[in-house]
């Protein structure tokens, strides 16, 4: 009785935590998938629902680590300079989480790209696409966590 509410309940915080900063909600969806899975003996979600729960796992985790700086490769961003702002948006995420991300990349494409491009709006429209690509990931975490929990409690249900 107790595993399916904490399995819920890890589910419902990784929903939320894809939505406020400094909660790894797909960590948390994650942990509910293997906490389920390893409190039924490894018997349920089979094989195939447990993997293909993993890669949803994954890609959520990975959209909120790379998704602006995809978006900065959208905006005009130099494969380059996209790639310099995410490290240091990784880094930042580290130190003050997902704001911090947002904030270091933010900055980072639009110093660089002004430098690069020599124009203040090219850097302005390059960093603003980091803005609207950090939101669409938002989107998409909270719809991939979301998918987790609806597929798992069709698990515990059935």
């Amino acid at each position: 009785m107790i595993l399916p509410l904490l399995t819920v309940g890890l589910l419902l915080a990784g929903i939320i935590g894809s939505i406020a900063p400094r909660i790894p909600g797909a960590v948390l969806s994650l942990l509910g998938v293997y906490l389920y899975w390893g409190g039924t003996g490894f018997d349920a979600p089979g094989t195939v629902t447990l993997i293909l729960l993993t890669l949803v796992g994954v890609l959520a985790l990975a959209g909120k680590l790379v998704g602006p700086v995809v978006a900065a490769r959208m905006g005009g961003a130099s494969a380059v300079n996209a790639t310099i702002a995410g490290a240091v948006g990784v880094v930042a995420f580290f130190i003050f989480s997902l704001p911090g991300l947002i904030v270091a990349t933010l900055v980072t494409v639009f110093v660089l790209e002004v430098r690069r491009q020599n124009s203040i709006s090219g850097g302005i429209t390059a960093a603003s696409a980091v803005v609207l690509g950090t939101f669409a990931t938002k989107v998409l975490q909270v719809l991939l966590t979301s998918l987790m929990f609806v597929v798992m409690i069709i698990v515990i249900a059935f």
